[in-house]
């Protein structure tokens, strides 16, 4: 039963999840330059746009995962375990519907995606049709292991999911290279990911039959059991609808403006700083089940937890962006060589900048959805971030190319991380002592303007990147950070709950 945040559960929990993302990133640094030494920087180009249009699909998920992994977790700590199979049954016949429907709307658009939007050269367009056109029976089993994975993640069942989850992660990574050895074409490296998406999720439906005995019965759908998750599933759609539209354009802009190979050189750095987001996102997703147990009720539990999962977060993820900054004309040169260095270096170091304070956001933007409030996260979502990158994002990539598009993305993930932190601060702050959340949500401000700056600067070669102006620098803003921000959230939520719970404590 969730009843509390246990310190060593939660820490089992996200070191699970850390590893579970951390072996396939090994896998990837490994096999990346042999594949796209293998393929080529226009196939390689092509495989990474039909994997994220395939990603992009689960839009379709209309934000069930996340909502099955809510309803199930506040289920479990209520101990009303008769729910279960109706939610589980309910959530994955909903899943199924929309993947085969997603599926064949990415067959319908895959020749106005080919023939008229990506600039792909004459000998590749037949091959980029097959990928797409086999990618899409993958949409359904995408969806339907979101709903099994979520039933899992909401019994705090992390080390089943990352059993099952790492193997086959690992095998993802190794398929193109394999491909490349034998010598198959791009339609068959995709129809060997698609296999193994199938497996992947038949796994997930043992384990969950294994774990929840009750859902062996009979299927059944429940109109009555869909409200509550389409409620919460509604704004976490639109997330998802968005989300995958501002994180992956910019790709899609490059491949119309500059150029198919161009985003080759683009991905490989995007990738490698993305990575980075595996302690933040592990760190989420284990609280996520715990946090939406319990709810905005006991803030004294959430409010320290929620603090010292940032600090966690900022202390590892901010020196080693520093390390990875000043090195990373050295790393992508002995990595892939002199000329994908050349190209890629500048993106590489932009990307840097924008996650020095962009790793903040997904713990903060799991606790504002935890609390109820998924509306807030969409409504930035759409509202500040895609008119942004779509807007901004076309015009600097047609005028910078590559450079354009990094300076883009770091902007928006600066501007996201800053502006959830705010309103995180504020959920945790109980109602009537708003004021004492000012110094938090100033700090995080001022973090995202210093890094905005540094970003701008930086890109538009205004100040050179060397050791002793990035670490000063970087040393100042952390510590400050850390002193000021995430210290002054932890005494101002915890001298507000102490506040609140003292009535309670003379009444009792």
């Amino acid at each position: 039963m969730i009843t509390a945040l246990r310190h060593r559960p939660l820490v089992r929990n996200t070191l699970l999840n850390l590893s579970g993302q951390v072996a396939p990133l090994i896998v990837s640094v490994l096999t990346i330059p042999k594949v796209f030494r293998g393929l080529g920087e226009e196939r390689f180009g092509l495989l990474a746009l039909i994997l994220i249009v395939a990603g992009y699909f689960s839009i379709f998920d209309l934000g069930l995962g996340r909502a099955t992994t809510r309803l199930v977790a506040e289920t479990i700590g209520k101990g009303d375990y008769r729910r279960l199979p109706s939610i589980a049954w309910t959530a994955s016949i909903t899943q199924c519907v929309f993947g085969v429907l997603a599926g064949l709307i990415l067959a319908l658009l895959t020749p106005v995606l080919i023939e008229r939007f990506l600039n792909i050269s004459p000998l590749r367009l037949e091959e980029a049709r097959s990928g797409f056109y086999v990618v899409a029976l993958s949409v359904p089993f995408v969806l339907l292991a979101n709903s099994l994975r979520a039933l899992l993640e909401a019994a705090q069942r992390f080390d089943l999911v990352n059993a099952n989850a790492v193997p086959f992660s690992i095998l993802n990574a190794l398929t193109p290279l394999v491909g490349v050895y034998l010598g198959w074409t791009l339609p068959i490296i995709v129809a060997a990911l698609v296999v193994l998406r199938i497996m992947n999720t038949a796994a997930y439906a043992w384990l969950c039959l294994g774990l929840f005995p009750s859902l062996r019965g009979n299927p059944r759908f429940e109109p009555n059991v869909l409200l509550p998750l389409a409620a919460f599933g509604g704004w976490v759609t639109i997330s998802s609808v968005v989300g995958p539209i501002f994180l992956y354009i910019d790709r899609f802009f490059i491949g119309a403006l500059v150029s198919v190979s161009a985003v080759s050189y683009y991905t490989v750095p995007s990738d490698v700083i993305t990575r980075l987001w595996i302690l933040p996102v592990s760190l989420s997703v284990t609280l996520f089940p715990a946090f939406s147990g319990m709810g905005s009720t006991r803030l004294e539990n959430v409010a320290p937890t929620f603090a010292r999962a940032q600090k966690t977060v900022f202390m590892l993820v901010g020196p080693t962006v520093l390390v990875l900054l000043l090195l990373a004309d050295r790393v992508l040169r002995i990595w892939l060589g002199d000329t994908f260095a050349a190209r890629s270096v500048t993106v590489f170091q932009t990307f840097a900048f924008g996650a020095i304070v962009g790793c903040l956001a997904p713990v903060s933007g799991m606790l504002i959805q935890s609390f109820g409030r998924p509306d807030i996260v969409a409504k930035v979502y759409v509202f500040l971030h895609l008119p942004l990158t779509v807007a901004l994002g076309w015009y600097l990539i047609g005028t910078l190319g590559i450079e354009g598009a990094a300076l883009t993305t770091a902007l928006r993930t600066i501007l996201d991380s800053v502006i959830l932190f705010w309103v995180a601060a504020g959920l945790l702050t109980p109602t009537g002592d708003r004021n004492t959340d000012w110094l938090p949500r100033a700090g995080g401000a001022a973090i995202a303007l210093v890094s905005l700056l540094g970003v701008a600067l930086a890109t538009a070669g205004k100040i050179a990147i060397n050791p002793v102006s990035v670490l000063a620098a970087g040393g100042l803003l952390s510590m400050w950070a850390w002193y000021r921000v995430l210290n002054g959230l932890t005494r101002h939520t915890h001298a507000a709950a102490q506040t609140t719970n003292a009535p309670q404590a003379r009444e009792a």
